[in-house]
Formats: structure tokens, sequence, C-alpha cells
């Protein structure tokens, strides 16, 4: 694919839904990180020391978690614990 496809592809518009949301979640991992710290020093009473430590565990335990509970959610899903709601008997597009 050369430049001037890319920069078209760029222009046209349907691209930037993708950076966009990648934006937004950096700046909510990060808005985390900002209240995470205080929040660790002052009420939980870590000492500041040991805060980078505590936020790497957690960016460990979410960079392994998400995968793990993604791929054993689809591969044994929970039973429902109540049936799935049935249409109205007026909704004609069901």
């Amino acid at each position: 694919m050369s430049v001037r496809a890319e920069v078209r592809a760029w222009r046209r518009g349907r691209l930037w839904p993708a950076p966009a949301a990648a934006v937004l979640i950096m700046g909510g991992v990060l808005a985390t990180y900002t209240y995470m710290t205080p929040l660790l020093t002052d009420r939980a009473g870590i000492p500041e020391g040991t805060v980078p430590l505590v936020l790497i565990a957690f960016g460990i335990g979410a960079l392994g978690g998400t995968p793990s509970a993604a791929g054993s959610g689809t591969a044994a899903p929970w039973p429902r614990p109540f049936p799935p709601p049935r249409p109205p008997p007026w909704c004609c597009c069901c």
C-alpha cells in the first residue's frame, strides 16, 4: 500500500474512530493512575516508596486478567440465572 493510499484513507474519515477510542482509553487509564496514587498514600496508608510497585502489580493484573477473563467467559459462559425476556406481543420486528 502506498503512502498516498494511506493518506487518502485517513482523509475519508473512516479510520478516525479507532485512534479516537485509543486516546479516550489511554486518557482514562492515566486518570485512574492519577487518582490512585493519593488514594493509596492517604487512605490505604501505603508508603510513597511502594506506590510504584503497587501500580505495577495493578498493571500486570489488568494485563493478565483481561485476556484470561475473556477466554474463560468465551469457553464456558455461566448459565443465565433467568431466561431471556420474551418480546412483547405488539412487537412486529422480533
